[in-house]
């Protein structure tokens, strides 16, 4: 008798077990809308182009995701292309008025117990031959665990010429186990990179990595930005490094002004053979205010124009 009841609550446990790992799986999935493909016929020709990285901060219950992001939307239609992070929640809104042919949303749970996706969202109005992403298999604080946090790659033809478009979130935090954590995840995203973009291939890496590289000028603690201590800023820098030295890659803000002024969101870009990219701009765009000149998230969009051209 015992035996049948083992076997009754094994047949009773183990379809029910099943439906909620399915259920749990299905909350977050990605949405790939590609309505203007690439044409590998275009000649390669000299273009500029605008990309804007902003994080919406659109959190589960503790942002108002459903009243900032309608708003947030037909803004986006400023730049050709707009890599956005931290967008928990409804992207769907985000997406709303967005004109972009090309949209991309990393949705999908790296775990089923996750109870958001990794939030990067991409729009492109150049043509887009593929999309790639991956999550990142460390994670350090506990804030950073409710996430499903990665690295997202929509392919571009600029001007006929593939540039590989990175879009990411890293790991917040300045207690150990987050600085370890962002040691490993900058290492997973070197990896990705590698793999995924060509020698031919220019890429452009950006998002917020919460970290930068490290500065010459004295720790300010009434300046502090992101880093809570001067040796919290020099082990995001280390971490920072292993991106930049493993990928041979450049800070269009070094290169066009000289310092650096961000602390953790960046464009990095290399060139591809065959393919130059330069940067000519980079600023903040303080446009993104609602209808009492209040900000739409914590910061502004980080707004870059690019020259792509055959070399």
């Amino acid at each position: 008798m015992r035996m049948f009841r083992r076997i009754a609550i094994v047949v009773v446990l183990v379809p029910l077990a099943l439906a909620i790992t399915i259920l749990l799986l299905r909350r977050g999935a990605d949405e790939i809308v590609l309505g203007l493909p690439a044409d590998a016929a275009v000649p390669p020709a000299a273009t500029e182009f605008t990309l804007a990285s902003y994080n919406v901060q659109a959190r589960p219950y503790l942002d108002e995701a459903a009243v900032k992001l309608p708003q947030i939307s037909p803004k986006l239609n400023a730049f050709d292309v707009a890599l956005i992070q931290e967008c928990f929640e409804r992207n769907d809104l985000l997406w709303s008025e967005a004109e972009h042919p090309n949209k991309v949303y990393f949705g999908r749970l790296d775990v089923p117990w996750r109870p958001v996706g990794s939030g990067l969202s991409a729009l492109s109005r150049l043509p887009v031959s593929g999309v790639e992403h991956v999550h990142f298999r460390a994670s350090g604080e506990f804030q950073n665990r409710l996430a499903s946090k990665g690295v997202q790659l929509v392919r571009l033809v600029v001007g006929g010429m593939p540039v590989d478009v990175y879009n990411t979130h890293m790991e917040a935090g300045d207690r150990p186990e987050a600085h370890t954590a962002r040691d490993a995840q900058a290492r997973e995203m070197a990896a990705f990179v590698k793999a995924q973009s060509p020698e031919s291939h220019a890429v452009i890496l950006t998002g917020d990595f919460n970290m930068g590289p490290k500065q010459d000028r004295p720790y300010d603690p009434d300046r502090r930005g992101h880093y809570s201590t001067a040796e919290d800023r020099d082990k995001r820098a280390a971490s920072f490094a292993i991106i930049v030295d493993s990928l041979g890659v450049r800070n269009a803000q070094i290169d066009l002004d000289g310092e650096i002024k961000e602390d953790i969101e960046h464009f990095l870009y290399r060139d591809g053979n065959g393919v130059k990219l330069t940067p000519l701009s980079l600023a903040r765009d303080d446009t993104f205010a609602d209808a009492n000149g209040h900000r739409l998230s914590d910061g502004a969009p980080l707004v870059a124009r690019f020259r792509v051209e055959p070399r």
